[in-house]
């Protein structure tokens, strides 16, 4: 690190990461963020993050990824079509994003390499179909909302005690360890009736039969 406005990275882990402190860009929806990066060595280019600090909504504009050769928007995969263009190793860039409510636009030099519109995730999500033998009922229902859900389930001629398999966590980053492998497992329960309330982050598996 150097003083000043100029830094650099001399770390070469993996997910060395860079914020900004003391900008008031929360809950703002138009802004735009200026910068000038240089590469001095390596395989890519940069990574630029907007939301930085939230794993789930994270933004980041990687120019001169995939090995040098393309431009391109991610959120943990692809969320745009990659542009052709590398990073060169010992040349200032003027980089700028433009975000304008769910649209992010990323300019190279001033010039406009892409565009990204942003499609919010839906927080439920529910599929259905029958068994092999036409006898059980099988939902698989996603809540990735931090609140309960109630539905009524329109279950037509499938009346029966339902199998319940529910997969769920204290919060949407969680995950098992080795010390504690099966902190986030399948819980299984019996169920019946129309109503049925999905627990916060959680999958749920309903196989109902009939009576």
């Amino acid at each position: 690190m150097v003083g000043g406005p100029l830094f650099r990275q001399t770390s070469l882990e993996t997910d060395r990461r860079s914020y900004l402190k003391d900008v008031a860009v929360d809950g703002l929806s138009r802004y735009t963020l200026r910068l000038k990066a240089r590469k001095l060595e390596g395989r890519e280019g940069f990574l630029i993050l907007l939301n930085a600090k939230s794993e789930a909504n994270r933004v980041q504009w990687n120019l001169g990824g995939w090995g040098n050769s393309e431009h391109g928007f991610e959120s943990g995969g692809r969320i745009s079509p990659g542009v052709k263009g590398h990073i060169d190793t010992g040349r200032w860039y003027d980089i700028r994003l433009e975000v304008d409510g769910p649209t992010i636009t990323g300019y190279l030099d001033e010039q406009k390499i892409q565009s990204v519109t942003l499609r919010p995730t839906p927080h439920f999500a529910a599929v259905s179909g029958l068994s092999a033998d036409g006898k059980t009922l099988i939902i698989k229902a996603v809540n990735g909302d931090e609140k309960p859900l109630d539905a009524d389930l329109n279950l037509g001629e499938f009346h029966g005690p339902a199998e319940v398999i529910t997969l769920t966590g204290p919060d949407l980053l969680a995950e098992n360890s080795f010390a504690n492998p099966l902190a986030i497992s399948p819980k299984k329960s019996k169920w019946a009736g129309t109503k049925y309330r999905f627990q916060p982050r959680s999958l749920t598996i309903l196989r109902v039969s009939k009576k």
